[in-house]
């Protein structure tokens, strides 16, 4: 653990930087001194050392970084082998500034700062993705910070997060303090013993909430007790609905800091954390995809190592059906029945669509000089009788609600009581979200390249039984 200061205008902001016990060792990191260099050079372990995903830790009003949740949210990360930075912001713990002088504005601005030296101090510690986590107040100013810093957070834990902070304020309250929202006292004393300045309350009175919680679109964890006695449970339940892409795990019967189930916390942070370290968003392998088309891999050659890795994935039972949408989804689907046919395994070619990318309609051409029947669908073809079907009408870049004649074959496939393989992702499912009211349900989906988001959120694991990736040599950037 590395103990010191960051400089930010005129204070300094207390900070210790955790990082797995096995990556201190190989880095000679374990240098627990208090010190006051800059940022750089304490985030600095050498420059050849393995980049590690780094969660940023945030605690709530009143609040300090050695608080019990912080403390577990941090152990989450280490189990998960990622780097820990609790921060102590301005007016608490050890960090500069006058408590009553401090704003949930300033601690956005903090965060910030600190997000972007991270990134761009050039002799840092090489940290891969950044997770920010805030705890009540915490919470709070990571959702407005996120929003800020676009592109840069992988994903958000909120703790108990606190934006009644924001709405209330609005209303004249503030944990109970009533004061005119119009005019705002120039002092507002509340739990007895703390005092904020009015700048405090018309700082938070003029928050952007809304908008910071609609233009964040990566995973966002939401833990909190049912029994809060400080934020509501019901805020984090409307603003799991809020939040495009967000999953509420509630804390049966306990507390605002999880004094009864600390635990239970760290599960359910330690469970995020994996899933996020093992998958990426759609946008992500679009980009890494077209990467390795551009330097390493031609796009032909990227497609054959697709449909060869589902065929090889799957335990196929005969006759197999193809079912095929457009684009390169189906094209995975057309390298798979060459090479069932070519394994004497029978297969037919469903076809939803006469629209084929270039790649696509090179393998559908391909599988049918090898001999694999095909025909277009229509409303009298039914999916009875097949041993196995495999899944290739949407691909992971799919968002909304199927209709038409594409829930009816979803739904066909989902009642044949065949072996059901899904290439890529199922389809109907959003490959970000796991979400999708109507999507094949599978005993088998074959990822390419690296799991998505949507394997694992949403109804991911729920429908489906069994998942394998395959790693066709796309460079993920």
């Amino acid at each position: 653990m590395k103990e010191f200061y960051i400089d930010h205008k005129d204070i300094k902001l207390h900070a210790k930087l955790s990082i797995p016990e096995t990556e201190m060792e190989k880095s000679a990191a374990g240098n627990s001194e208090v010190s006051s260099l800059k940022l750089s050079e304490n985030l600095n372990a050498g420059g050849s050392a393995q980049a590690l995903p780094l969660v940023i830790i945030v605690h709530g009003l009143t609040g300090d970084m050695e608080e019990n949740q912080l403390l577990c949210v941090e152990r989450a990360a280490l189990h998960c082998q990622m780097a820990s930075l609790r921060l102590e912001m301005f007016g608490h713990g050890l960090s500069g500034g006058d408590f009553a002088e401090h704003t949930v504005s300033k601690w956005v601005e903090e965060i910030i700062y600190v997000v972007d030296k991270i990134i761009s101090g050039g002799r840092i510690y090489n940290f891969s993705d950044i997770y920010l986590c805030g705890h009540s107040q915490g919470g709070l100013a990571s959702i407005l910070a996120a929003a800020g810093l676009k592109g840069k957070i992988k994903s958000l834990i909120l703790l108990s997060p606190a934006t009644c902070i924001v709405t209330d304020a609005r209303c004249g309250n503030f944990f109970g303090e009533h004061f005119d929202e119009k005019h705002p006292p120039k002092k507002l004393t509340f739990w007895e013993n703390y005092t904020l300045n009015g700048s405090y309350l018309e700082d938070a009175e003029n928050l952007p909430l809304e908008n910071a919680i609609s233009s964040y679109t990566e995973p966002v964890l939401i833990v909190h007790g049912t029994e809060d006695e400080a934020v509501p449970f019901e805020d984090s339940q409307k603003l799991v609905e809020i939040y495009e892409n967000a999953a509420l795990v509630p804390v049966e019967n306990d507390l605002h800091c999880f004094d009864r189930h600390p635990e239970e916390l760290k599960e359910a942070v330690e469970d995020f954390l994996k899933i996020m370290d093992r998958s990426v968003s759609v946008e992500t392998m679009r980009r890494s995809d077209a990467w390795t088309i551009e330097n390493l891999i031609p796009s032909k050659e990227l497609m054959y190592r697709a449909g060869k890795g589902i065929y090889e994935a799957a335990d196929w039972k005969s006759p197999v059906a193809i079912v095929c949408g457009k684009g390169n989804n189906a094209g995975d689907g057309y390298v798979v029945a060459k090479l069932l046919k070519e394994n004497n395994i029978d297969c037919e070619m469903i076809l939803l669509a006469d629209d084929f990318s270039e790649d696509g309609r090179y393998y559908y051409e391909l599988a049918r000089s090898s001999g694999v029947v095909w025909k277009k669908y229509s409303e009298d073809v039914d999916f009875f009788g097949y041993g196995s079907i495999l899944d290739c009408i949407f691909g992971t870049g799919f968002k909304g609600e199927v209709h038409g004649t594409a829930k009816e074959v979803i739904e066909k496939i989902n009642s044949s009581g065949a072996y059901v393989v899904s290439a890529d992702i199922n389809s109907g499912l959003n490959g970000d979200t796991g979400r999708g009211s109507c999507c094949v349900k599978s005993d088998l989906t074959v990822s390419i390249g690296s799991y998505k988001y949507g394997h694992f959120l949403g109804r991911g694991d729920e429908v489906m039984k069994d998942k394998v990736n395959v790693d066709i040599g796309i460079r993920i950037i």
